[in-house]
């Protein structure tokens, strides 16, 4: 890799790690100080963290893949919307539509990384006050019953291992495709 390759991979990275940093830091500090939430602040903090560091992945894959400024960020907010409606949040675990309509859509809830985030917050904040609000159990409303918020933490790693080396290929791709077409003869 040719010193200036190695100076903007550098410079990526230390601009990705102190957006990162910087912004997990501040904002759950303040929002758990200021909501006074009960469980652990670190299992509250953790998956903040690691949103960040897949949110970041997920920019740098869809920018690799993207041909224009303007795919990249369709392509990333489609994803990213689209995400959300199976944190359990919008759509109830319990009402997920492969649960009861199209059976395609059961595993697009599976792989949706912020459902593992909120489900351990969600774990984090409620397993030791099993009825807050009277009759209803948040955990059997936000939560699947029976997970662990470490291994739904543990679970959001694997997601972030994943995007970021489906990004990491998918860079290395796109630098390697000009080399390969010369060598090819301009395929």
């Amino acid at each position: 890799m040719p010193v200036g390759e190695a100076a903007s991979w550098a410079l990526a990275a230390a601009a990705a790690a102190t957006v990162l940093v910087e912004a997990a830091t501040f904002a759950p500090v303040v929002v758990w100080f200021m909501t006074s939430l009960t469980g652990s602040s670190l299992l509250f903090w953790l998956p903040y963290l690691v949103s960040m560091a897949i949110g970041i992945a997920i920019a740098y894959l869809c920018a690799a893949l993207s041909p224009t400024l303007d795919t990249c960020i369709l392509g990333l907010a489609g994803y990213v919307i689209s995400v959300l409606f199976f944190t359990g949040l919008i759509i109830d675990w319990r009402d997920n539509p492969g649960r009861r309509r199209a059976v395609h859509w059961k595993w697009y809830g599976q792989i949706s990384y912020m459902r593992y985030a909120w489900g351990a917050v969600m774990i984090n904040q409620f397993r030791a006050e099993p009825r807050p609000f009277g009759t209803v159990q948040v955990l059997e409303h936000f939560a699947p019953d029976g997970q662990s918020a470490w291994g739904m933490l543990g679970l959001q790693c694997a997601f972030f291992a994943a995007f970021f080396v489906l990004a990491w290929s998918a860079l290395a791709l796109r630098e390697a495709l000009p080399r390969w077409r010369a060598a090819l003869g301009g395929l």
